[in-house]
């Protein structure tokens, strides 16, 4: 029986991934996800409440009445915990499906891995806010993304967003999917690293999407 400690998989990846691939038993599972959703929320709540992910929606709401204005807060703080709700379960288990596909690792235990790696996101995700309170800088002007040196190569919204996307945490995602692979499966390493990199690129994809999409236009 393997009791799952996820901060363990992030900070000694090698040895944890080596036991949980000979365990059969995952004690605290359930718990462990549930918490992952929890925090997940906790921050895109808490992000949502300081402003992060409003830019769009500035024009609009400067034109609104104070009463009116705290309930469209309201509303976007609650639109952002779903968002976070929609955003775990998109991270655990459908890049979990998509190396489950590809491997002979049972799917509970990708997700773990999964696990690790949405702790990592959620830290980026943290450390947008002081860039944000201290420098009014959004997402993609992270100093830890290549979204600093996208904006002074070029004013196309898509490469800057795109981008962006890839900072050292999402190296650290990439690490830590391959370190996980790489001891629960007897898959060539290079396959697996295709794999890795196509499924982060189409990731990076899909959030590029919904950054260009102007969202006003459905209000």
């Amino acid at each position: 029986m393997n009791e799952i400690k996820l901060m363990k998989g992030l900070l000694e990846p090698p040895i944890y991934f080596s036991h949980l691939k000979e365990t059969e038993l995952l004690k605290g599972y359930k718990r462990r996800i549930l918490a992952l959703f929890f925090l997940t929320v906790l921050i895109y709540g808490f992000s949502a409440y300081f402003g992060m992910g409003t830019s769009p929606l500035s024009p609009k709401l400067t034109s609104l009445s104070p009463a009116e204005y705290e309930l469209h807060k309201l509303y976007f703080i609650a639109g952002r915990v779903v968002l976070g709700i929609l955003y775990a379960a998109f991270t655990i288990f459908f890049p979990s499906l998509l190396f489950w596909t590809f491997t002979d690792v049972p799917y509970k235990k990708l997700t773990i891995v999964q696990g690790c790696t949405l702790i990592i996101l959620l830290l980026e995700k943290f450390s947008y806010l002081p860039f944000l309170l201290y420098f009014s800088l959004d997402w993609y002007s992270s100093p830890l993304s290549l979204g600093v040196i996208a904006q002074q190569m070029t004013e196309k919204e898509w490469i800057i967003y795109f981008l962006g996307c890839i900072s050292v945490f999402k190296v650290g995602c990439i690490l830590i999917q391959y370190i996980g692979l790489r001891w629960l499966t007897n898959q060539k390493p290079w396959i697996l690293l295709i794999i890795i990199i196509v499924m982060n690129l189409l990731f990076w994809g899909v959030t590029t999407l919904l950054a260009t999409i102007d969202f006003l236009i459905l209000l």
